[in-house]
């Protein structure tokens, strides 16, 4: 998905529209049992559909047509067309769909006794249309020991620049180096959504357990939230590449010291999934001649998978952390899933071995 520009800050939103989002986010009491329409919504939900309304109060802005009347007003059928028309300039077809969904759900949070059907007709009008050919993943894809081949290569190359770096700057360009080759060997063996990837926090999601590290995600933290969580053990290849990451490398970033995130930045802060998805398409491209982003991680794996007949889509829908139907199955998904990863590791252990370097 394309990135929109900056959005529009909710205290520059009208008066009526930050009073009928304040209340569609109330909690329910035991004078109001309902609550507000948003008072159930996971964080990410109301994030974006704040966001996205913000863009829709920004377009009208723009347009002059921003004026202080009830939210419901200013939705017009020739106005909101206008307004996908407006996105499909910068966006693809796909984005717009996904942002009239996260727009729908602003506008029954602030306005919820309207209908609001023929936005939904509105945005699967949109969903119908073509955006031009669907695009090719194939040139793009790579087996995923050459992505933890890359990882390793750039550690190797890390370490070897630090133990002569004397200038801070040079310690920090490897010491970079290393935390994005870190990032990319981790990812290409445990292919999980770049959210749920930024996420890792030293003691929480990143747990040792006795000699070993564990990732652990709860369920809210992923996109499907199964019921279970997600426990993954850290790549056995990658625990040593850790143990120098953590002791030695991580604390060279200014600010690390001040906040839990295993993937810490050199503006003192944790890195978002924006900041780590572009490092990752910068070394693929630099030395893959493709720029893989991080969703692409996940088709290498099952492409991989698939190459190597490890129990087939199956498998590789386990590894992913896709949803299994199957009620029968919801008590046993936690252990499949640790048994496909364990299986995928072994496979891309092996074929690294064949691999000449």
């Amino acid at each position: 998905m394309k990135r929109q520009a900056r959005h529009f800050p909710i205290d520059r939103w009208p008066a009526t529209d930050r009073e009928a989002w304040a209340g569609a986010q109330r909690a329910a009491s035991i004078f109001d049992d309902d609550g507000g329409t948003a008072a159930d919504w996971s964080e990410r939900t109301r994030d974006d559909a704040q966001r996205q309304y913000g863009y829709w109060l920004q377009y009208l802005q723009q347009q002059g047509l921003l004026i202080d009347v009830d939210p419901a007003a200013r939705v017009t059928r020739v106005g909101l067309q206008a307004y996908a028309e407006h996105l499909a300039k910068t966006v693809s077809i796909n984005s717009v769909v996904i942002y009239l969904d996260q727009l729908l759900l602003a506008f029954r949070a602030v306005a919820p006794q309207v209908d609001w059907h023929w936005v939904r007709e509105l945005k699967s009008r949109w969903a119908r249309r073509q955006s031009g050919p669907v695009r090719d993943k194939r040139p793009l894809l790579r087996n995923a020991e050459v992505l933890v081949d890359l990882g390793v290569a750039l550690m190797e190359e890390a370490r070897s620049g630090l133990a002569k770096a004397e200038r801070r700057k040079a310690v920090m360009r490897w010491a970079t180096r290393y935390r994005d080759g870190l990032m990319i060997s981790l990812l290409a063996l445990r292919p999980l959504r770049r959210r749920t990837f930024s996420l890792i926090r030293i003691g929480h999601e990143l747990v040792r357990v006795g000699q070993r590290w564990h990732l652990q995600f709860e369920p809210a933290q992923t996109k499907t939230k199964t019921q279970d969580e997600l426990h993954y053990p850290f790549p056995d290849c990658l625990l040593s590449h850790l143990e120098i990451y953590l002791s030695q490398v991580r604390p060279l970033f200014s600010g690390a010291d001040g906040h839990d995130s295993l993937w810490a930045s050199a503006k003192g802060v944790p890195m978002t999934g924006g900041a780590i998805y572009l490092r990752i398409k910068y070394w693929t491209l630099n030395r893959l001649g493709a720029p893989i982003n991080m969703h692409l991680f996940r088709d290498c794996a099952a492409t991989t998978v698939a190459n190597a007949d490890l129990q087939g889509s199956n498998n590789a829908a386990t590894l992913l952390g896709h949803r299994q139907l199957e009620t029968t199955e919801r008590h046993y998904i936690h252990a499949d899933r640790r048994r496909a990863v364990l299986d995928y590791q072994r496979q891309i252990d092996a074929r690294r071995r064949k691999r000449p370097h």
